[in-house]
């Protein structure tokens, strides 16, 4: 069954990438999506905005809340990569399918499942959905965009999306339920950044 699995993720893999390398403006924006930067950078601006962002002042602080809740999702998301990555250490696809993959990006060193930074963002977006959900549903999008583009460009496995949305939905999970526990610790959190003209 498990190899079964296997060949069906080979087989997507493939067949993502061998979309690639056939229109060299399509490849460049593609590669820009699957880069380190553009999204994770755009996901950091998202919060700086909501944490600025709100015409009364309850509002306001639902959004530092929101954006509270955010960090603790990253850091959580990025504890269960890991936790993954010490179980499974998995090599790249042009390691593994090195005679079939077209790599059109350069060779991460870190192990390939899950995504790292689809984990984040997708525990972002549905943490963020929960308080604007066009602007949730917008970094789930981006999120899965940067998923695509990262098989796209030959340097991750369908299954490594697939994991990258379970983990970040868990991470996003387990934030908002400690949020929801944990609030009195949240309003001191803002109060403190109230008491360095950080948050107002």
């Amino acid at each position: 069954m498990f190899s079964k699995f296997i060949e069906l993720d080979y087989e997507v893999t493939l067949f993502i990438n061998g979309l690639s390398g056939n229109f060299p403006i399509l490849d460049l924006l593609v590669q820009i999506t699957a880069s380190d930067y553009l999204m994770p950078v755009s996901f950091c601006l998202v919060l700086f905005f909501l944490w600025f962002s709100g015409n009364v002042i309850s509002q306001r602080n639902n959004n530092q809340k929101v954006v509270l809740s955010g960090i603790l999702s990253i850091g959580l998301g990025n504890l269960l990569v890991l936790c993954a990555n010490l179980v499974w250490n998995r090599p790249r696809p042009f390691l593994v399918l090195e005679n079939s993959i077209n790599l059109s990006f350069y060779r991460p060193t870190d192990p390939s499942f899950p995504i790292n930074p689809v984990v984040i963002g997708i525990s972002l977006s549905y943490i963020i959905y929960m308080q604007d959900k066009s602007l949730g549903i917008t970094v789930f999008l981006l999120s899965l965009l940067m998923g695509f583009a990262r098989i796209f460009v030959g340097v991750s496995f369908f299954s490594d999306l697939l994991g990258a949305l379970l983990f970040g939905i868990i991470s996003g999970l387990i934030s908002i339920w400690i949020r929801k526990n944990c609030e009195n610790v949240f309003s001191c959190f803002i109060k403190i950044a109230k008491g360095f003209g950080l948050a107002g």
